[in-house]
């Protein structure tokens, strides 16, 4: 008769096929890439996979610690319970030992259940943490310390110490040129670097109003320097609404590019400004200085949003922290407005020198 082994607790699970589930958006994705270098630094030999949105394939697409991706197409082939399904079987197919919940979804982690992966990792307080497997207590909700180091802390229930790093984007020399490309097309010279204005959100955050905007681009231009506006098709007129009064107008990439050549682009440029959106980190993972304007809403503060790196910069309307804009019932609506314009060029300024 032959031996039978008992497996000890303390001996650890097999996971040479471990699956990282961070499906909304682009900055949340961004950074969440310490999240696979950890990872790979920890388990060489291990076949790791990321369950992202679509944008979030193209953020990743030529980062060397991913070797698989799952797209998940929450509006389409993965929508109702039909998508349920589908998706179980791309996770049963795919024979996962390990699924990691960065930032957890109700009807992932029932898929992750459903599709019998062994190890399922996510947070504690969730009406669905009862289908994981192991619970990490966190609250983000106070915004006590950066998303970056949120995520990497889920690392520390495979037993692991992360280490923190500032994301970064790895860019082709085709995108590079396709960059250049387009700057040539709206009459740069390659050799330049311009300023970039990004006057879109995506709605997380308080916006700086659009007057601010025009004013700043009116003093950067009238200080010699070349500016473009960036953004995509939805918010063009967001943008015509800034542009149209202006004598000097900005060039304009607004819905020419797709998002690989937006932060190619924004790897030649000297400085992006943004309202706090994903940009922001798109920008500061391509190596370029950014600044960025915050509204004092707890959950969108740059304490747990700001750009990771030394060369960039944030501005705070200098109001009391809210738990919640409640616009004009608000003593100090509209705080947005008290980050002048002026104050950034100022700054901006000396980031530039």
């Amino acid at each position: 008769m032959g031996e039978v082994r008992v497996m000890s607790l303390a001996e650890p699970r097999k996971r040479e096929r471990i699956l990282v589930v961070r499906a909304d958006r682009v900055g949340d994705i961004i950074l969440t890439i310490p999240v696979f270098w950890n990872l790979r630094e920890n388990f060489p030999k291990s076949t790791i996979a990321a369950l992202v949105a679509p944008h979030g394939r193209e953020i990743l697409r030529l980062e060397e610690s991913v070797d698989e991706f799952i797209v998940y197409e929450r509006a389409g082939k993965h929508s109702g319970l039909r998508g349920l399904l589908l998706l179980t079987r791309e996770l049963r197919k795919n024979k996962f030992d390990c699924v990691l919940f960065i930032q957890p979804e109700g009807k992932l982690a029932l898929a992750s259940y459903l599709a019998r992966i062994q190890e399922r990792i996510g947070t504690l307080y969730r009406p669905y943490s009862l289908l994981f497997t192991k619970k990490h207590a966190q609250h983000k909700s106070p915004s006590l310390k950066h998303e970056m180091e949120y995520s990497l802390d889920i690392l520390r229930e495979l037993g692991m110490t992360p280490r923190s790093g500032a994301p970064a984007i790895r860019l082709s020399d085709e995108e590079i040129e396709n960059a250049n490309s387009l700057k040539r097309e709206i009459g740069l010279e390659e050799s330049s670097k311009p300023i970039v204005v990004h006057p879109g959100s995506s709605g997380s955050s308080g916006r700086w109003p659009v007057s601010r905007f025009r004013e700043l681009v009116d003093l950067i231009i009238s200080d010699g320097k070349e500016v473009v506006v960036s953004g995509n098709c939805e918010e063009l007129p967001l943008l015509e609404e800034m542009i149209e009064p202006m004598k000097e107008k900005p060039l304009s990439i607004v819905g020419r590019t797709d998002l690989r050549t937006l932060a190619a682009f924004y790897s030649l440029s000297k400085l992006v400004v943004s309202n706090s959106t994903g940009v922001v980190h798109l920008s500061a993972a391509v190596g370029t200085p950014t600044a960025a304007v915050f509204s004092p809403v707890i959950s969108s503060s740059p304490t747990r949003w700001r750009p990771i790196g030394k060369r960039h910069k944030v501005f705070l309307p200098d109001v009391p922290e809210c738990k919640k804009c409640t616009e004009e019932k608000c003593v100090y609506f509209d705080c947005m407005e008290k980050v002048l314009a002026q104050d950034v060029f100022r700054d901006i300024r000396d980031m530039i020198a």
